[in-house]
């Protein structure tokens, strides 16, 4: 007897705050890669844009009221998690308003930086509403690895990146 693969339903307005920050990171990490030094100076602005724009579908969300559960109970929209996602994007909002002059002065790469912050800020709004436990550590190891390897600037960093994410998606 085969069984034949069945999509799962997706309520699109529940992800549609994942959606919208994951877009801005894209758009980042594009522009970063298209553009290099000529972006640099729009990368806090688009950066803290997106995290308003990520906001907007949380309202929504919060003003509809209705709890909504996907993927079979692993992940819960409910005003718990709203409420966690809206002081995670707060919080993601003031540390880009903080660190634009503080990056812009030192030497460090603008778009790097607020690529990385765009990658925790949605491992946070992730976790904000995941039920599995799994799913949770999953996400904030790949997530701290990241960060790690990349700040760290040591040689074999990537590589150790690489692996960890290997072994990270088989314990998934």
């Amino acid at each position: 007897m085969i069984v034949a693969f069945e999509r799962p339903a997706i309520d699109w307005h529940a992800v549609a705050p994942e959606i919208v920050l994951l877009s801005v990171g894209v758009l980042v990490t594009l522009l970063d890669i298209l553009f290099l030094e000529k972006a640099r100076p729009y990368m806090a602005a688009l950066s803290g844009l997106g995290i308003l724009a990520t906001a907007i579908p949380l309202l929504t969300l919060g003003i509809d009221g209705n709890d909504r559960i996907l993927f079979d109970g692993a992940y819960v929209v409910d005003d718990f998690s709203l409420v966690l996602k809206a002081v995670f994007l707060l919080a993601g909002y003031v540390v880009v308003l903080l660190s634009t002059n503080y990056i812009v002065d030192g030497d460090y790469w603008e778009s790097e930086y607020y690529g990385l912050l765009l990658a925790s800020l949605m491992g946070m709004v992730m976790m904000a509403s995941s039920r599995d436990l799994r799913a949770s550590s999953g996400i904030s190891s790949v997530d701290s690895s990241i960060k790690l390897s990349i700040s760290s600037g040591i040689r074999y960093s990537v590589e150790s990146l690489i692996l960890f994410s290997l072994v990270m998606l088989r314990v998934l």
